[in-house]
Order: structure tokens, then sequence, then C-alpha cells
């Protein structure tokens, strides 16, 4: 498949233009396992980010739209392969290489103290390192501390005891869940994610380059945090 048809497939995704996709694909021919296979995990990760809930009264009818034709892609693609079950694992390894902090990142990078100082603070071990695991998306370590009562939902810095923390502002402070949130927002509004959709409902042209699917599956890798944190599971 030639790169023009390439390109133009993965915009109809991300605009969630799914008749011009499917007619496209038709046209290519393209039944290509790793071909499908990669331009399902495109579109599932598109669909991860449109099934938050959590969106202002003005974006709601672009999403509803997006969600419903995203949908639309992914099942007419569930029709072509059938989805192994490793897909999740696949997916979280896929998304892991989007980690906003890289594996070498310590807790003085991240949260403004070594591990023994935030200790020495008060917080509790298992909260710092659910912050290092939830940021560095270590899916598995996550459901692993979270099963043993680790708190997504704390304020946390080297500079400030708990207490003091709370009171800070979210400017001097970390919390996984409001992080996460931050970064899912970002890929969104600040990186562009929002403008595909919106003028996908247009079906106005647009480019797509590298730079464009990486800030989209990072936005999903949190956005699959963001649910994994809050017990919600996607349904198709």
């Amino acid at each position: 498949m030639s790169n023009q048809s390439n390109n133009l497939l993965l915009l109809y995704i991300l605009q969630c233009r799914s008749e011009d996709f499917i007619k496209r694909f038709e046209e290519q021919n393209n039944h290509c396992f790793i071909g499908v296979y990669s331009l399902y995990q495109l579109a599932y990760s598109n669909y991860l980010i449109l099934s938050d809930d959590e969106w202002s009264q003005s974006a709601i009818p672009v999403i509803e739209i997006c969600r419903k034709r995203c949908k639309e892609i992914l099942l007419y693609l569930k029709n072509i392969i059938a989805v192994p079950t490793s897909f999740e694992y696949d997916l979280r390894k896929h998304l892991k290489c989007f980690a906003y902090y890289s594996e070498d990142y310590d807790f003085e990078f991240m949260l403004d103290g070594s591990l023994p100082h935030l200790l020495s603070l008060g917080y509790k071990e298992v909260d710092c390192k659910l912050y290092e695991a939830g940021m560095k998306l270590d899916y598995s370590e996550v459901e692993r501390l979270l099963n043993i009562g680790a708190n997504p939902n704390v304020w946390m810095s080297g500079d400030y005891n708990p207490e003091d923390a709370v009171k800070a502002g979210i400017d001097y402070v970390y919390c996984l869940t409001d992080d996460i949130n931050t970064i899912v927002c970002d890929a969104v509004d600040i990186y562009g994610i929002y403008s595909y959709w919106e003028k996908g409902v247009r079906n106005e042209k647009q480019s797509v380059d590298i730079e464009n699917l990486n800030f989209l599956f990072q936005g999903a890798a949190y956005q699959l945090m963001g649910m994994l944190i809050s017990r919600k599971s996607l349904i198709i």
C-alpha cells in the first residue's frame, strides 16, 4: 500500500470519518493482518480518549459524532481480523513507549524529593510508588499497588508535608489522578487531537505526521491508565 494511501487511512481514523475510511480501505483491498491490526490499535486508541465523559458543553456535539464514527471503524475492522486475546497486553506494551517519564527518572525528578525524604515527610511508600508506576505507564504494577491500598488522589511533593501539600496548590505539588488528566487534556487541546475530530466532522483536509500520532498514543496511554485507576472498562 502506498504512503499516500496509508496517510489517508490514518487521517480518516484520526478524523473519525468512518464512511471514507471503509471506502478507501476496500479500494485498497488491504487485508494484511499486521496492517489491519495496527489500524485497529490506532482506532482503539482514538476511541479510548473519545470515551471520556468529562467534556465541555461546547465540545459534546463533536465528541458524540466522532465517538459513533470511531466505533463504526472499530466494528468494521473487527469483522476483518480476529482480535487476539493478547490485544490488551499488546496495546499496553505499545502505549508504554509514550510514557511521560522514562524508566531512568527518579523520585527526585518526579516528586522533588528522594523516596527516603518523602517517607520522612509522612507520605506512604505505596502511594509514592503508585505515582511512579502510573506516570511511567507500568499498568501491571499500578494494578498491584491499587490492590494493596495505594491511593492515586494523594497530593505530594518533597517540598511539603502531606498536610501542607493539600493547601499548596496544583502548580507546586503532584497528584497522579490530576497529572494523568492534564496529559490527556494537553494531547486533545494543546497538541491538536481535537482539531482532527472537529475538522473530521466538517470533512476538512488535514495532514498527518508522526508527531500527531505520538500525541494521540500518549493521550490514549494515560486515558487507559486513568480508567485503570478509576476501575472503568471500555465497552465497544
